[in-house]
C-alpha cells in the first residue's frame, strides 16, 4: 500500500494514487498523479487527482483511483463526497459522485449537464463524459470505514 504508518488524527498526509480502469490501462506519460488524505479514528476521507499530460495514454474502460488506506470489506460502496473534473477546451465543469469501487480503489459516477447534451450519467472512462486531453483533470474525493 502507497502509506507506510498511519498518521495521527486529523493529520493530512500526502499519497500517490494508482490509476486504472477495468480495460486497457492508462499510463500517465508527463500528467500528473496526487493524492492527500486524512484520518480521524476509522474514518478516512481521501483525494485523488489526475491531470492529463500531451503523452498520457488514456486506456479503455471505467477509471479507478487507488485509495491511500485499505477500506473495510463490510461496508460495501461507501462514499458520497463529490468528485470533479475540467474539460479545459470546451470549459465545462463535470461533475461526479465518488464511491468506493473495492477495498483498495475509488471511483466516480459522473453526470455533464450542458444544452447540447442535456444530462447524461455515466462511471467516469476514458471517453465519458469528455473526451479527455492535455490539460484536463479530474478528482476523486471519497469518504470511507478504513479495514484497520
Amino acid at each position: 500500500m502507497p502509506y507506510t504508518s498511519v498518521p495521527p488524527d486529523g493529520y493530512w498526509e500526502s499519497y500517490t494514487p494508482t490509476w486504472g480502469s477495468t480495460g486497457t490501462q492508462p499510463a500517465i506519460g508527463n500528467g500528473t498523479l496526487s493524492g492527500e488524505f486524512s484520518r480521524n479514528g476509522r474514518i478516512v476521507v481521501a483525494s485523488a487527482k489526475v491531470t492529463i499530460g500531451s503523452t498520457t495514454t488514456l486506456g479503455t474502460g471505467i477509471y479507478n483511483l487507488s485509495l491511500p488506506i485499505p477500506a473495510s470489506a463490510s461496508v460495501e460502496r461507501a462514499g458520497g463526497l463529490v468528485a470533479l473534473g475540467l474539460d479545459t477546451s470546451a470549459g465545462q465543469n463535470i461533475i461526479a459522485l465518488g464511491y468506493e469501487a473495492s477495498t483498495t480503489t475509488m471511483g466516480a459516477l459522473g453526470y455533464l449537464l450542458n444544452a447540447a447534451a442535456a444530462t447524461v450519467i455515466d462511471w467516469l472512462a476514458a471517453g465519458f463524459p469528455v473526451t479527455w486531453a492535455n490539460g484536463d483533470y479530474f478528482v476523486f474525493k471519497l469518504l470511507y470505514e478504513s479495514a484497520a
